[in-house]
């Protein structure tokens, strides 16, 4: 079973930085895959605010937001409907 989902072209990432806290890293786009001598995707290209630069691929995290979309749903008035978080009852 695989516990990690595998980045794809367009996904937005973490770009993991040393120095900072996680909470502090910054939001990136994957542009292109750069592949390395034995074929394997070990660098790409990601946009970063109008930049372009090549970061290895060790540095990227998938944001943990892989929830699907529930849809919105209104009443009669044209309210937002909204239910309570599950896990408040366990």
């Amino acid at each position: 079973m695989n516990l990690f989902k595998t980045l794809a072209f367009g996904d937005i990432v973490l770009l993991a930085n040393d120095c900072e806290k996680r909470t502090s890293w910054t939001l990136i786009r994957i542009m292109e895959f750069i592949p390395g001598k034995e074929g394997r995707n070990r660098i790409v290209c990601v946009n970063i605010q109008f930049n372009e630069l090549l970061r290895p691929i060790q540095k990227l995290f998938n944001l943990e937001i892989d929830k699907p979309c529930e849809p919105v749903l209104h009443s009669k008035c044209r309210r937002k409907v909204t239910f309570p978080d599950k896990s408040c009852y366990d």
